[in-house]
């Protein structure tokens, strides 16, 4: 209407004029647009005036909400005492606004040990956000993992996923036998080495930590 303006405070740093229109004899209504790029609860202030110089004030809240984020599960293959790095899950957030900094993220690696991941920019997925993480499996197997995302705003995400853990490589070595005819024979036959530097001599038979030459001896009788 030409005898009112109004102004609306929009608690989010913007400030847009609000269009008046007739809502009725004597009633009239204040219409506004604005775009929040992060959810929450803001408080608005609609100022209104006329020509007679007359004024009054609204103040309303409002509650934005944070769209879902979409999480994306990604296998991880990794080696018992070896330490493994790299993405252990993606998301998507469709609110395009925010920056990888924006993001918080918690690993879960299903044998006893949590840390924090690392958010970045997925180079190859629009809206897209990599979760990279680091652990040492100290034993060969399958384990469930979950990682946790939240943004600023609110919104969270579970991307749940495994790790396929392969067992170390062993290198063995034969050893020089020499038997007496007629005579039992006990000695040492050949020596290994674990690449599991956490590995333990009664995890398998003869098994012995990385770095040590473990024997397996034997009983001959020629």
């Amino acid at each position: 209407m030409g005898s009112y303006s109004a102004t609306i405070v929009w608690g989010d740093g913007h400030v847009t004029a609000g269009p008046v229109t007739a809502n009725g004899p004597g009633a009239f209504r204040v219409t506004g647009s604005n775009t929040y790029s992060s959810g929450g609860t803001y408080s608005v202030k609609v100022f209104i005036r006329d020509t007679g110089g007359s004024m009054a004030t609204a103040f309303s809240t409002v509650q934005v909400t944070a769209p879902a984020l979409q999480p994306v599960p990604a296998t991880l293959d990794a080696t018992e005492g070896s330490a493994f790095m790299g993405m252990v899950g993606s998301f998507i957030d469709l609110n395009r606004t925010h920056p990888a900094t924006d993001y918080r993220a918690t690993i879960t690696w299903g044998d006893g040990h949590v840390s924090a991941g690392t958010v970045f920019m997925d180079p190859l997925q629009a809206d897209g956000f990599r979760v990279l993480g680091g652990n040492l499996y100290a034993e060969a197997g399958t384990y469930s993992v979950s990682v946790s995302v939240q943004s600023i705003s609110g919104a969270q995400a579970a991307i749940n996923t495994s790790a396929n853990v392969a067992d170390a490589a062993l290198t063995a070595t034969a050893a020089s036998a020499n038997p007496t005819e007629g005579a039992a024979f006990t000695g040492v036959v050949a020596t290994f080495t674990d690449a599991n530097p956490s590995a333990k001599a009664g995890r398998l038979l003869g098994h012995d930590q990385v770095g040590r030459r473990t024997g397996l001896r034997g009983n001959y009788r020629p």
